[in-house]
């Protein structure tokens, strides 16, 4: 019996640096039976260069050129031209392990298997060199029926399995047959929402403990500066909709769980919060953004149940009941200053 076709799909924009090192990782599969679909994104370095350079050596490399479009456009073109009965996605400067691809289409011999997750690491970096790695992952192997996705879904969620396309294996099937694509008003948690489709369309699910993916983060660019010019409000308030119904398909919106989720929405809009703090905007602006973001009902609805943890979290949770504005300036301002000297 031959082997099942994997279409990995990586979007590549500006990635020079690490590209090469990315690409590697997906040749040197011991699973050999792969396409590598290669979308430059209107890369303006050597990017689209090094792509062609892979498509004349490998037979298996296929480079496709658009302009300028961002991440969700590409990968959306990717699933256009994927013939493989199995997708997966790959960031252009991220790495994977060799033996992946084979330890996951061996969940796939029970044809009921949707889409397999596998745990990552995430490895921070300084002028290329490692600094140190964070591993989230499972404690075991566990599949099942995403009907009772509730048993599970924080579970897997703290541990990374559901935010990221990158970690995941999916049916083509599923993808295909159903319409998803990634949300192209979407530049941040495209991902989460792009899962969340999958699963919603999916029967059966398996986690694997192995972090067979190794995400690169540049310690010397801010989390919120790697990606400028998003309106993050649409952004959250996209993603704030497909989760409340996502929640309400799959019971997460009773009782304590539905704290969890408006807890999980509340970080998003501190997030876009934070954003707004990063930015060289004049105070007096952040000032009055901030408490136009604050009053939003989407917010408001999030604020008035939310589940917390962390001291932090608690902290400006209890200055947003209060509206405490002012406090809440100067601690975002403060946050934005110790990270700018960080770097």
């Amino acid at each position: 019996m031959s082997e099942s076709l994997i279409s990995v799909i990586m979007p590549v924009f500006n990635a020079e640096k690490r590209l090469e090192i990315s690409i590697n990782s997906i040749l040197n599969q011991t699973y050999r039976n792969l396409e590598l679909i290669l979308v430059d994104d209107g890369s303006t370095d050597s990017s689209l260069m090094i792509c062609n350079q892979y498509a004349k050596i490998d037979s298996r490399v296929k480079v496709v050129h658009q302009e300028n479009a961002r991440v969700s456009a590409a990968r959306n073109h990717g699933i256009q031209l994927a013939k493989g009965q199995y997708l997966s996605f790959i960031d252009a400067d991220d790495v994977i392990d060799s033996e992946t691809y084979e330890a996951v289409m061996k969940e796939f011999t029970d044809n009921t298997i949707d889409m397999v997750i596998f745990g990552m690491q995430f490895e921070y970096f300084k002028e290329q060199k490692i600094q140190r790695r964070e591993i989230k992952s499972i404690e075991e192997n566990r599949c099942f029926d995403v009907k009772n996705i509730n048993e599970c879904f924080f579970y897997l969620s703290e541990r990374n399995y559901f935010l990221s396309s990158c970690n995941k294996v999916i049916k083509s099937a599923i993808v295909k047959d159903n319409n998803i694509v990634f949300e192209k008003d979407m530049s941040i948690l495209e991902d989460f929402k792009f899962v969340l489709d999958v699963l919603e369309k999916s029967h059966q699910v398996c986690a694997l403990t192995t972090p067979f993916y190794h995400y690169f983060h540049d310690l010397q660019l801010s989390h919120l500066k790697r990606r400028p010019n998003i309106d993050y409000i649409k952004n959250f308030q996209i993603l704030d909709r497909r989760l409340r119904d996502f929640s309400k398909k799959f019971d997460l919106d009773k009782g304590v769980v539905s704290k969890k989720i408006d807890g999980m929405i509340l970080r998003y809009y501190i997030i876009a919060i934070e954003k707004l703090y990063s930015s060289d905007a004049s105070f007096s602006y952040k000032y009055t953004e901030m408490k136009q973001i604050i009053t939003l009902v989407e917010f408001e609805s999030a604020l008035e149940n939310a589940a917390v943890t962390g001291l932090r979290l608690k902290f400006v949770y209890y200055l947003l009941k209060h509206k405490c504005f002012i406090i809440l300036f100067l601690l975002f301002s403060a946050n934005d200053l110790l990270e700018k000297v960080k770097r």
